[in-house]
């Protein structure tokens, strides 16, 4: 009996085994089915993608000879391509009711696809089709587009603002594109004064779920001499303001706080926008290139400031900096940007990228450049960041020669525990006159972590050669970090030749190589910014 019952359970057992085989086999047949017919899918609609945008190109080229031809451009403004795909000829009709075009792309229409198939193009760059505005000069708008309703001027923009039509509402317009070089018509003369136009009044704010396009084009004749606070292109930032570019021919000047040049508050984000106007504020707080507050709106969302140039001169009296004035918020984030402007302040907060804050978080900063040379003439001055409290600076540089009156800084300047300047490295001599302040190569005072860091630039104090060290007074962690001329425990000196060895770029770790390009005068590079250098 029991080996007949041994023998049941033995069948039983085998044929359980085989079930559990055939399923398995199934399910990953059934799997690798799905898996091919979503891949087949997925490959079809990147093909898609790839004609239209290669009849944009076509239709782009056609429309340059046609134009030097002397024949009408149809379909076109300003050599920009806005509407249906039909444009792009017969070859293209299959795709007309799923796709339009938009600034010289392909988007995809509202329901024509799926949440995964919509997911597949947004990860392709395809966007939504949106409702939009197209931002040009009077002028050419009353020569071609007077009948064109989606056409209005930049400070049109205003009134669809204040009229609720320009909003991140559904069935509202929420996107505007700039698509030529905008004059605003004002002149002035050597003085400031001005001569013909208007000054610039800020536009009030760019909506939630709105998009600013500048597409890369440039403004000019903004007039700003304003006695008021709050001086920008534009006031408030809740969306995103992308590839707006202020030319060097504007006038921003203001006797009162914050002024910049793109925006004043940014709640959203700001990317890819340029200043090339010198700025001053004369005795005021808050001066930037960019952007004079990076904050935190209720509810916590992140600001960004990313991949943001500023080319002017900027000055003014405390918090004066290239890209940003001030910033509160623990979610913010400034990244991807650089400097090159020489930056004056009166007091302190002058820095290259972040001129700081009294809150207690700035939040972060990392890929950041400065080239320009940075001065205080009655306080403190860094390359980076210069005041504040935590924030995290990561992958940054400084080449510029920065100057304070009582302290100064290749990198940072004065913060709080739980700072922390990681994978940086300090080009510039530093140097401040009232030696009673502290001041380094890296930071002024250190109280947070410095870890993987150098600096080979030049210290003085009160005008005065001492050395190029990191930082005068440490009450923090400093962790593989290292400055020219130092002696190490094993007594081995850091001099020029060591630091540009491969041995010393391995100490630092993974985020340096070496200068195989000369790009540092042949010290180490940080590999994400390798493309940035100049």
């Amino acid at each position: 009996m029991k080996s007949g019952k041994k023998g049941i359970s033995l069948i039983v057992l085998v044929v359980t085994i085989v079930v559990i085989i055939i399923l398995a086999v199934a399910v990953i047949v059934t799997m690798a089915r799905g898996n091919a017919v979503d891949n087949a899918r997925e490959a079809k609609l990147v093909t898609d993608i790839g004609n239209l945008r290669e009849g944009i190109q076509i239709k782009k080229g056609k429309n340059i000879i046609d134009r030097a031809k002397g024949e009408e451009i149809v379909g076109e403004i300003e050599n920009k391509l806005f509407g249906e795909v039909e444009m792009l000829g017969e070859n293209y009709e299959i795709y007309k009711d799923k796709f339009a075009i938009e600034n010289d792309e392909p988007v995809y229409k509202e329901g024509a696809f799926n949440k995964k198939q919509a997911e597949i193009l947004e990860k392709n760059g395809v966007e939504k089709e949106s409702k939009y505005y197209i931002i040009m000069n009077e002028k050419t708008r009353e020569e071609k587009y007077k009948e064109d309703e989606r056409v209005i001027i930049l400070k049109e923009l205003q009134e669809k603002i204040t009229s609720g039509e320009f909003s991140g509402y559904q069935g509202k317009h929420n996107k505007a594109y700039i698509i030529e070089n905008l004059d605003l018509g004002a002149k002035w003369n050597e003085e400031g004064i001005l001569l013909e136009g208007e000054e610039w009044i800020p536009i009030t704010s760019i909506p939630e779920n709105t998009i600013l396009d500048g597409c890369g084009k440039t403004i000019s004749g903004m007039y700003i001499n304003a006695t008021e606070p709050g001086n920008a292109l534009i006031d408030i930032n809740n969306g995103i303001i992308k590839k707006v570019k202020i030319g060097k021919i504007n006038y921003i000047t203001s006797t009162n706080n914050s002024t910049a040049a793109v925006c004043v508050y940014n709640y959203g984000s700001i990317i890819e926008c340029e200043n090339r106007a010198n700025i001053t504020s004369k005795g005021g707080m808050d001066t930037a290139g960019i952007c004079v507050f990076n904050r935190e709106k209720f509810g916590g969302n992140k600001s960004i400031i990313e991949k943001c140039n500023n080319y002017g001169a900027i000055s003014g009296g405390y918090y004066v900096s290239g890209i940003c004035a001030g910033a509160n918020n623990k979610n913010g984030e400034i990244s991807y940007c650089i400097n090159y402007g020489n930056v004056n302040g009166q007091a302190y907060g002058s820095a290259g990228i972040l001129g700081g804050s009294n809150s207690n978080v700035l939040g972060i900063v990392k890929n950041c450049i400065n080239y320009g040379n940075i001065r205080s003439n009655s306080n403190s001055a860094a390359g980076i960041v210069d005041r504040g409290a935590q924030v995290n600076i990561e992958n940054c540089i400084n080449f510029g020669d920065i100057y304070g009156c009582y302290s100064a800084a290749g990198i940072a300047g004065s913060f709080t525990e739980g700072a922390i300047i990681k994978n940086c490295y300090n080009v510039g001599n530093v140097s401040h006159y009232v030696d009673r302040f502290n001041i380094g190569g890296i930071v002024c005072t250190n109280i947070g972590i410095i870890e993987n860091c150098y600096n080979i630039g030049q210290v003085f104090e009160s005008d005065k050669y001492v050395g190029n060290y990191i930082t005068k007074e440490n009450q923090g962690e400093i962790i593989n970090s290292y400055y020219l001329g130092e002696k190490l425990e094993n007594n081995k000196l850091v001099d020029e030749d060591f630091m540009k060895s491969e041995e010393f770029a391995k100490m630092l770790g993974e985020a340096y190589s070496m200068d195989t390009e000369n790009k540092n005068n042949g010290y180490p590079i940080l590999k994400k910014l390798s493309e940035l250098y100049k």
